[in-house]
């Protein structure tokens, strides 16, 4: 057995030692620290979590967002070029017409004034209805879809007029206006005749709609809901 003079002679080495029998027991307190930094670690991935999951939510509410205000810019602008114009008649002031007639040129008619809701600005408009050709010097006023049909006819020689030609359309302009035919040919054939047709009165049973149209000249369109 070991006197006690013994351990004093071998912690005497000018290090510090401590005594074996009088060390404290950190163990409980050391368990206690791993269970609060585990606790406080998993605490942080889920704040991880909810701010990649909020980072998305944002993403999305920005994208959300870009677009209203997108659909707000358009309706400004289309409210601001159709003010002064006759409102389309919406499906539900078609639900109870009368039958429309379209005479099968009747797109000849349309006003190129309204093509500003495709894109055509109001100096375009003014240009096409003074129809200055650059080359040939003559005029060539363009004031419905009808005149510019004709004046993109072949001439007997074959040359075609191009928007361009006319004083004061440039590259651009005549990219607005090619823009703005197909646009209008597009809802001319998904159903814009048929409001057009009616905005002009153009009923069945109307007075003096079908004179002067031989069969096949024009069409009635009426309500195609089914019995």
């Amino acid at each position: 057995m070991t006197e006690p003079e013994d351990l004093m002679r071998l912690a005497d080495d000018g290090n510090p030692h401590v005594d074996p029998i009088t060390a404290p027991d950190h163990g409980e307190y050391d368990a206690e620290t791993v269970r609060l930094v585990t606790a406080a670690e998993r605490e942080v991935g889920v704040c991880e979590r909810e701010l990649d999951s909020f980072k998305a939510m944002v993403g999305e509410a920005k994208k959300t967002l870009e677009a209203r205000v997108i659909e707000l810019r358009k309706l400004i602008r289309d409210r601001q070029t159709d003010r002064g114009t006759t409102p389309a008649p919406s499906i539900l002031d078609m639900t109870d017409a009368p039958a429309a007639v379209v005479p099968e040129d009747l797109w000849r008619a349309y006003p190129i004034e309204r093509w500003a809701r495709y894109g055509i600005s109001a100096k375009d408009v003014e240009r096409l209805a003074a129809g200055e050709v650059k080359k040939a010097g003559e005029r060539f006023p363009i004031t419905t879809v009808g005149d510019l049909s004709n004046f993109s006819k072949p001439s007997p020689s074959g040359w075609v007029n191009g928007y361009a030609d006319i004083k004061g359309i440039g590259a651009a302009g005549a990219d607005r206006i090619s823009d703005a035919e197909a646009q209008f040919w597009s809802w001319w054939g998904g159903g814009g005749d048929v409001e057009y047709a009616r905005e002009r009165g153009l009923t069945h049973g109307a007075a003096g709609v079908s004179g002067g149209h031989g069969a096949g000249a024009a069409r009635a369109v009426g309500d195609e809901r089914g019995p």
